[in-house]
């Protein structure tokens, strides 16, 4: 029997009563247990889990332009890296808020654009455009074309007829 804590291959205390294993010299001298065999209680990541962490993210991970955020600040090595990647993090999707907003505005313009090329402008015609598109009819591009189109129809931008000139 030895007086001295014993480990199995897989890292967890041997019972010296159940398993007697030859006397170490000291307590220094145990044998080493292979990082991807060690139990670790406090749960965090031994080599093995982290293979597995990776595998299971790698499938888990959806296929778009951002950058793999989880896997990062689980390979960081300190918190300063952790923060440097939440940083970046935050960087990112504030870059992608901005520019899917700069995206819906050329969207947004374009299709005013549309509308103030349609022919045959005239009172009705803004007022189905107030109706079923209210954000094209209160732009300015197009409260400025209004204006223009009733000050060069005169009496005839009042008709019914929208071809009427």
């Amino acid at each position: 029997m030895s007086k001295y804590l014993q480990f199995d291959e897989n890292g967890l205390p041997v019972d010296s009563f159940s398993q007697p294993k030859a006397p170490a010299d000291s307590i220094f001298k145990t044998h080493e247990v292979k990082q991807e065999n060690r139990h670790d209680a406090r749960g965090t990541g031994t080599a093995k889990a982290l293979k597995l962490a990776e595998q299971f993210h790698a499938n888990t991970h959806q296929e778009t332009s951002e950058p793999d955020w989880q896997a990062m600040l689980y390979q960081a090595k300190t918190e300063r890296a952790k923060w440097e990647i939440r940083a970046a993090r935050d960087t990112w999707q504030d870059e992608q808020r901005s520019n899917a907003m700069m995206q819906m505005q050329a969207e947004q313009e374009a299709h005013i654009q549309e509308v103030i090329q349609r022919p045959g402008r005239n009172k009705q015609f803004y007022d189905d455009l107030r109706i079923n598109d209210p954000r094209a009819f209160y732009s300015v591009p197009c409260q400025r074309q209004m204006k223009t189109d009733k000050a060069n129809m005169g009496l005839a931008f009042h008709l019914k007829n929208r071809n009427a000139k």
